[in-house]
């Protein structure tokens, strides 16, 4: 028989144990135990160790028991507080949230196709900075900043290696972000963070196999397997974006042709109803952005076909084919227990989804159901999720590197 690594089941147990304490409050230990299969003896050892880092606290007891009556635990989340930061292609968001996921503060700045690294990094640090401005009373009690960028990401040193959507090749949030608050910091891939939120606080609690895709600006994914995300042995796993969709079709920034990214992203979409309108296509999107093409994006152009716009209409009707197409290969391939959809095309909704489902649909294996899901965490989702980076951390060890 294989062997059990003893620390990824240390880890599986403290997280089901301080999610079972979350979902339950308050909560004695024997009903923990019965909630999450695990010994008594297991779960008072893991109990004990929340208890000195402050994550739980005993909130009374059970009078009504006969004998000596049982401890009542809490989860306590104001424990400790998080800053989560999306840095994205069009904007830089920063949160403060709790360790239940609550906002408490948020710091947002605009960014644009010509902003250069320095110039962003710049943004990010203004953002935190204005978090930690307005966060005094919370002072002592951040755990660290957790940033999500966009692109391939080397989470050990905050390098990034290449992300073709913004067009950087290299530069490096965590060296200047840990020099500048002296705080603990992650930094890991937009949708990577994403999947991590969805895992801890959203459509994704509970399960064990999910595939998280992130339809923004570019298009990128995250693995969950064994309620743990996959990497891949290079630590550049979900570049679902980069997969051939097509050999024939439109350059991708990354260098290729027919990427999906280049299809089917917001981008994509943008340049797509651009290039139509410039080109003397009839739409009522050119009233919507007052004649100037440089402001029509993705929910100009799903704006317009919710309303019957036909150029809309094509445009949109492509991109859910080529979607569908992607996602029914990932189902066949993987077959997850759910796909979620993040990022801003997302925000589409059913008028996505369920044509989405449809074309999905069409090309699963008959044994194969396609369940598929917004994103429950919204706009909030990738700075949730970077945050839940060091919440994961400190559930894991009672501290924060």
């Amino acid at each position: 028989m294989p062997k059990v690594d003893k620390s990824i089941v240390g880890i599986h147990n403290k997280e089901a144990v301080i999610n079972t304490i979350r979902d339950n409050s308050p909560i004695f230990r024997a009903e923990i135990a019965r909630l999450t299969g695990l010994s008594i003896p297991t779960v008072m050892k893991i109990t004990d160790e929340f208890k000195e880092s402050g994550l739980i606290y005993e909130s009374g007891k059970r009078t009504s028991e006969v004998g000596k009556p049982p401890k009542l635990l809490s989860f306590v989340p104001d424990a400790k507080y998080i800053i989560g930061v999306d840095v994205g292609t069009t904007h830089v968001g920063a949160v403060l949230m709790d360790l239940s996921a609550k906002i408490l503060l948020r710091e947002w700045a605009p960014t644009h196709d010509g902003h250069t690294f320095p110039q962003v990094l710049e943004q990010t640090i203004q953002c935190i900075q204005k978090i930690l401005d307005a966060s005094s009373e919370y002072a002592g009690k951040i755990l660290g900043i957790g940033v999500g960028v966009p692109g391939l990401i080397s989470v050990e040193t905050g390098k990034i290696i290449l992300s073709p959507a913004i067009g950087w090749h290299e530069g490096n949030f965590l060296a200047p972000l840990k020099e500048r608050f002296r705080l603990p910091v992650v930094v890991d891939n937009v949708v990577r963070a994403m999947a991590m939120g969805e895992l801890w606080f959203g459509a994704g609690r509970g399960l064990e196999n999910f595939f998280c895709i992130g339809l923004g600006y570019g298009i990128g994914s995250s693995i969950v397997i064994g309620k743990q995300i996959y990497s891949g042995s290079t630590g550049t796993s979900g570049e679902f974006g980069h997969m051939t969709i097509d050999k024939s079709g439109p350059l991708c920034d990354c260098g290729c042709y027919g990427c999906l990214e280049a299809i089917a992203s917001a981008n994509a979409i943008s340049k797509q109803a651009r290039f139509a309108i410039s080109n003397g296509a009839n739409s009522m999107m050119f009233d919507i952005i007052h004649g100037n093409l440089n402001d029509i994006n993705a929910k100009v152009v799903f704006d317009a076909a919710k309303a019957g716009d036909s150029l809309a209409n094509t445009i949109v009707n492509q991109v859910t084919v080529y979607l569908g197409i992607a996602i029914s290969n990932v189902i066949n391939l993987l077959d997850p227990q759910l796909i979620i959809l993040g990022g801003g095309v997302s925000q589409a909704g059913d008028f996505l989804l369920n044509p989405l489902l449809d074309e999905v649909s069409r090309h699963v294996l008959p044994v194969k159901e396609p369940h598929i899901v917004i994103s429950s965490l919204g706009e909030d989702a990738v700075a949730i999720g970077a945050a839940t980076f060091l919440l994961k951390e400190y559930v894991e060890s009672g501290k924060v590197q």
